[in-house]
């Protein structure tokens, strides 16, 4: 029986608690940081007619921006990386 036993200190019940510092920097992970990489990498792509990395880009925005959505509901998206 010790293959199920516990051989570590048990996780505290604060470990399981969303503080708002922890959405905080999702937001800002995925909102200012992701999507205007992927924009970037969009841009780049169909400039330099690299039309596979078009897609991975867009697949990336769409990927987060469905992660925003299921956490926040409605989010900026029309003018939403306009600087």
């Amino acid at each position: 029986m010790q293959q199920v036993a516990l051989v570590q200190i048990p996780p505290q019940l604060d470990e399981y608690l969303i503080q708002p510092s922890t959405t905080s920097s999702i937001w800002t992970s995925i909102y200012t940081t992701i999507l205007e990489n992927a924009r970037i990498l969009n841009l780049n792509a169909e400039t330099n007619k690299n039309y596979s990395y078009a897609v991975i880009a867009k697949i990336l925005t769409a990927y987060n921006l469905g992660i925003l959505t299921d956490t926040w509901g409605d989010i900026p998206y029309s003018r939403a990386l306009a600087g």
